[in-house]
């Protein structure tokens, strides 16, 4: 949950008292904080959505190795048990394969759908400080800081 900070108000900003100030540093001091878990966040969901391809590949290897496993028959033919683990094989590789097409829809859209709001939340959140405060470079705030978002 968001700490409770009191809104900067523009009378305030212009007499330049101590209490803005410090309120101000507090909103900068929040900023930084909310900014750093933002940034942590990006790379979690960018791991997570790493992990996840290789998770998808390793299973689709798996799939075309019980599509490829092939009984060595004694005989001219494959026994029944030959013949129901040779079909359960190729059913559940046909599973697999399901599974992960629909991992890979539900991986490449939203990680990047995820990863681009959590980015614009950051620059807006930095820019929101920056033009509620029009003064801010003039009272010798890290304003310039912040707008590099």
């Amino acid at each position: 949950m968001g700490v409770g900070l009191q809104p900067l108000e523009f009378t305030e900003c212009l007499q330049d008292s101590p209490h803005f100030r410090e309120n101000l540093q507090r909103h900068e001091k929040e900023l930084e904080r909310t900014s750093q878990q933002i940034k942590r966040l990006i790379k979690e969901v960018k791991d997570v959505v790493q992990a996840a391809k290789r998770l998808g590949a390793a299973q689709l290897a798996l799939a075309s190795s019980m599509e490829q496993f092939e009984f060595a028959c004694i005989g001219a033919s494959m026994t029944e048990d030959e013949r129901v683990i040779s079909h359960s094989l190729q059913h559940f590789a046909h599973l697999i394969r399901t599974i992960e097409d629909e991992r890979d829809r539900m991986v490449s859209r939203p990680a990047a759908a995820h990863s681009h709001a959590l980015c614009t939340s950051r620059r807006v959140s930095a820019v929101r400080l920056t033009c509620d405060l029009p003064l801010g470079s003039e009272l010798g705030t890290r304003s310039n800081k912040l707008e590099s978002y």
